[in-house]
């Protein structure tokens, strides 16, 4: 009965209503521009994720006192995002995405003037709530951006350049804010990260703002099928292209769910261990952790390709126990070379987890800003639970249990994503 396919077009109808050189999918530095500001806001949170946890662990504070730098950001993450995800519509994801940069600028600025430790919690609740806004809001913002294409090409070619763009944020974010800080007295260099931070935050504010002028200025142009260009109606027209795909967002969630507690658990527990039993240089532990975000980012980009595997059991499930295979060599092994070979192996699956879990959240129109605002949700939980569920393991159940905890959640993407697929293993 299944005779869904991801080749197929509505016949006679033409959603863009003609073509023009103004169209942002055929503007190459519109295009840039756009997929630019999720980097940009990235480097901010890399940036601001580095300076609150160094400034606590350098005032001698314990783990407790540090953890909860990540932790008050990713509660009101998580939040935020489930909340905004009830109100956000194609309609007013503009006006959301404007709101988030007044609160991430006035964030950014607080923190750079705030010498008391205790206060920059304070100014972290309020990055989270910036930032939830800005995610939640952006991606159902891509289409209109993209004159309503609900291709799925469209589709897949968005979640690739998505996720590779703020993943590359995020890997150079703590890179810049410890050259930066490097630079000047260790006692204040920090207040000058966070004011470079706040300065790359209002470009990506100018961004944005351009953008909404470009957006209304094509509304105000008649197109030729009697549309505007980024009208959320013509919009929700053009969505039919995808309407026809099956929803299998309930199997992104379970995959994006077990597969960032494994990810997030290890960005906190591979120092320790490395730093711990290990005994690996500071060196080689930035190393093999900054090339978990690289090669995130990496094959975020290489799922631009991508036609049909979404939909089937095979490509997510190969690489889910590739990336269960990593967790063998760091519980294993204690060479650096091989620990950034494993490092690969686990940045490779975390990127094609994220476009995977951005893509089923795209391609179902009508849901999209729901769906999104559950997969951003489910970053922020996965931030607050993984880090402490991976110490309680290392600590009552042994310093390797927190990678074979994580291989069984890898093992359970691929068993749970090939049974939510398995059906659809023939689609064409």
């Amino acid at each position: 009965m299944e005779k869904t396919t991801l080749d197929r077009q509505p016949s006679g109808q033409n959603v863009s209503g003609g073509s023009h050189s103004s169209e942002p999918g055929k503007n190459p530095a519109l295009g840039l521009l756009f997929y630019l500001l999720p980097a940009v806001v990235d480097i901010t949170v890399g940036m601001f994720f580095f300076i609150s946890a160094k400034r606590m662990a350098d005032s001698g504070a314990n783990s407790y006192k540090i953890a909860p730098t990540m932790a008050i950001w990713a509660v009101c993450y998580a939040i935020s995002s489930f909340a905004a995800g009830r109100v956000i519509t194609p309609r007013n994801a503009l006006r959301v995405l404007k709101t988030s940069q007044f609160i991430l600028l006035g964030s950014l600025l607080g923190l750079a003037f705030t010498v008391d430790l205790n206060l920059q919690f304070f100014w972290l609740m309020g990055t989270g709530l910036g930032g939830a806004l800005f995610f939640t809001s952006f991606q159902p913002a891509i289409k209109l951006f993209n004159k309503g294409d609900g291709s799925p090409e469209a589709m897949i070619r968005n979640s690739a350049y998505y996720t590779f763009s703020w993943s590359t944020g995020l890997a150079f974010g703590p890179f810049i804010a410890a050259f930066v800080w490097g630079l000047f007295d260790p006692r204040t260099g920090w207040s000058y990260c966070y004011l470079i931070a706040a300065a790359l935050q209002l470009g990506v504010a100018i961004g944005v703002f351009a953008l909404d002028c470009y957006v209304k200025r094509l509304q105000a142009q008649p197109e030729a099928a009697g549309a505007t260009a980024a009208d959320p109606a013509a919009c929700a027209s053009a969505d039919a292209v995808s309407s026809h795909l099956p929803d299998l967002m309930i199997a992104g969630w379970c995959l994006q769910g077990l597969g960032y507690i494994a990810v997030a658990m290890m960005r906190t527990y591979l120092p320790d261990y490395c730093t711990g039993p290990l005994a690996m240089s500071t060196f080689h532990q930035g190393l093999v952790m900054s090339l978990v975000s690289f090669a995130q980012a990496l094959a975020g980009l290489a799922c631009c390709t991508a036609r049909r595997w979404p939909y089937r059991p095979w490509t997510v499930g190969a690489i889910s126990l590739t990336g269960a295979a990593a967790f063998l060599v760091f519980a294993g092994t204690s060479d650096w070379r091989l620990y950034a070979l494993a490092a690969v192996l686990l940045g490779v699956f975390s990127g094609v987890m994220c476009f995977t879990a951005t893509f089923h959240a795209l391609v179902n129109p009508v849901k999209t800003a729901q769906y999104v605002s559950v997969n951003e949700t489910l970053v922020g939980v996965g931030s607050v639970v993984a880090p402490m569920l991976g110490a309680f393991l290392a600590t009552h159940c042994g310093t390797r249990t927190p990678f074979f905890f994580s291989m069984g959640c890898l093992v359970l993407c691929a068993v749970l994503y090939g049974a939510f697929t398995w059906k659809y293993r023939s689609l064409r």
